[in-house]
């Protein structure tokens, strides 16, 4: 809010950290590689704020408790899918490429760039909207007052 940076962007800058560091995780040659991922991975966390910032600012007053439980149970439900998914993953490519899994990550991180950069082209768009309807509302108020207006000689 202090740097008025849209909720959008931060969530895109969330994924393209997760992506950068799942790419870093999986194609890592050696450990000293491997561990430059936690640093490209710092902001990723920022993903599930935003998530949630955007979330409640799309709902009513009323929905916002209902709309932060049903990310809360999402977020719970997760692991509980994904979990077997990149163990299978893993042991099926623990002897060709065992960094397969960050790959999965990764790929998952790109529909959500698509979806937070739509929400930011929706956003701006609004915002030019009401821009130009405020325009258009100021420039009917001066018309109004100019016609009201007695001219003296």
């Amino acid at each position: 809010k202090r740097w008025k940076i849209e909720d959008s962007i931060i969530g895109m800058v969330a994924c393209v950290s997760r992506i950068a560091a799942s790419l870093v995780y999986a194609m890592a040659p050696t450990r000293t590689i491997y561990f430059i991922g936690p640093v490209l991975d710092m902001f990723s966390s920022a993903g599930a704020t935003s998530l949630r910032s955007i979330a409640t600012k799309l709902v009513k007053t009323d929905e916002v408790g209902k709309t932060s439980s049903l990310i809360s149970i999402s977020e719970a439900l997760v692991p509980v899918i994904y979990s077997p998914v990149y163990s299978k993953l893993y042991l099926s490519t623990l002897s060709t490429f065992p960094g397969a899994f960050y790959l999965i990550s990764a790929a998952l991180a790109f529909p959500a760039i698509l979806i937070y950069l739509t929400l930011f082209i929706l956003r701006r768009k609004d915002l030019k909207e009401d821009a130009m309807n405020e325009k258009q509302e100021d420039e009917k108020q001066e018309s109004k007052s100019k016609d009201n207006e007695i001219t003296r000689f």
